[in-house]
């Protein structure tokens, strides 16, 4: 009966690839500025620029002022750095 109850609460393989990671959940609903930074970084890379630090540095001011501004929380400003930075 205990194995019963264990195997019927555990999500199918399928079930929880659908279900959003907290990763993804630190990167929702962030304020334009960080946005627009992020992409204008990630097109730099590809592209390769020479002034990719710029571009971080754009970055990095984006998600300290939304950080300070009370629009992100300190675990996302975190999360963001150590992903973009």
């Amino acid at each position: 009966m205990d194995e019963f109850l264990l195997s019927e609460n555990r999500p199918s393989p399928s079930e929880a690839d659908d279900q959003p990671t907290e990763k993804d959940c630190l990167e929702a609903d962030l304020p334009a500025s960080i946005q627009k930074a992020i992409a204008e970084l990630l097109q730099g890379e590809k592209e390769q620029v020479l002034h990719l630090d710029c571009l971080s540095d754009e970055l990095y001011g984006a998600i300290n002022a939304n950080l300070w501004g009370g629009c992100i929380t300190e675990e996302q400003a975190d999360y963001l750095r150590s992903k973009y930075l």
